[in-house]
Formats: structure tokens, sequence, C-alpha cells
């Protein structure tokens, strides 16, 4: 079994997904996933990887612009739990 994401790629995941507005919701999401405060943070820290999340956030949504967070119920997916 492969193991899962870490919170970083997790994020970029769900970035490119056009499900999220911006790094807050990403923060939300990966939290209910089960991601601890500390791998969000060491993860997500950083200005230019906040600006590339901020970026894909952006143009994910310009391409897929009725995606929602109701594609990501706030729980956590199986290899998580």
């Amino acid at each position: 079994m492969t193991p899962p994401p870490s919170a970083i790629e997790r994020a970029f995941q769900l970035a490119r997904s056009g499900a999220f507005p911006g790094i807050k919701e990403l923060k939300i999401q990966l939290r209910a996933e089960g991601y601890t405060l500390a791998e969000i943070h060491n993860g997500l820290y950083g200005r230019s990887t906040a600006l590339t999340l901020r970026q894909l956030c952006s143009q994910a949504r310009a391409v897929a612009p009725n995606a929602g967070p109701e594609l990501f119920p706030l729980a956590a997916p199986p290899d998580r739990a």
C-alpha cells in the first residue's frame, strides 16, 4: 500500500481541483482529512509556496468555475483514517 501524500502534496492536489478559492480553505480541508497542524504549517509555510498554491487555486477555478468544496466532504480519506 502506498503511503498517504504529505500535507504539501495533498495541498497541491486540492488546489488543482478547482474546489478551493485559497489557502485558508485548503488548510481547513487538510485538517478535516487528518493532517496535523504541524504538518500543515511546515508544508504550507513560505511565501513562494503560498503564492504558488493561490495561483493554482485561481487557475483551476477559472477552468472549472462550478467546482466547489462539496467535491471534498470534510472527512478523512480512507488511507488517512
